[in-house]
């Protein structure tokens, strides 16, 4: 006669859930074409301005996902990376997600909207010195960069 498998046991009822933090997917366009030298370079300057800054990133670092560990990142931590991007000059072009509730992966370019940044661009280097110097809150950054725009789904 079979035996009935006794029920697993209850979780505890001071038991939290995890908490859940806000983090961002970046996608990063390099010069093209780039060498794997440019592109070791350019992760190695990324991994240790994330580890600089208690951030840390999965996947791909031209398409990941940005979070801290213990904390949601804000859109401070967003504008920071931008300009760390353009003073490291490796990047031509940035596309920046939402902060939302991270699961580990990046979003799909085609499931949330972005602020498309060119780096190239004259007036970027000037708001970025503002935005240095404490005259330039992040949120009128994301303003003067058009916003987030999109998703955009391509057919």
């Amino acid at each position: 006669m079979k035996q009935r498998k006794s029920p697993p046991p209850a979780l505890p009822q001071d038991l939290e859930a995890p908490e859940s933090s806000l983090g961002f997917t970046i996608w990063v366009h390099l010069v093209n074409p780039a060498s794997a030298a440019e592109v070791r370079l350019y992760r190695q300057g990324l991994d240790r301005y994330l580890d600089e800054n208690g951030l840390s990133r999965s996947m791909n670092p031209l398409h990941m996902l940005v979070w801290a560990a213990g904390r949601s990142l804000t859109l401070v931590d967003q504008i920071d990376l931008l300009v760390w991007m353009l003073h490291e000059g490796r990047a031509v072009a940035v596309e920046i997600g939402p902060l939302q509730t991270h699961m580990g992966l990046p979003a799909g370019r085609d499931r949330v909207p972005t602020l498309p940044v060119r780096l190239a661009d004259n007036s970027l280097v000037s708001m970025a010195w503002l935005y240095r110097v404490g005259h330039l809150p992040a949120e009128q950054c994301v303003e003067m960069l058009g916003g987030f725009q999109g998703p955009v789904t391509l057919h």
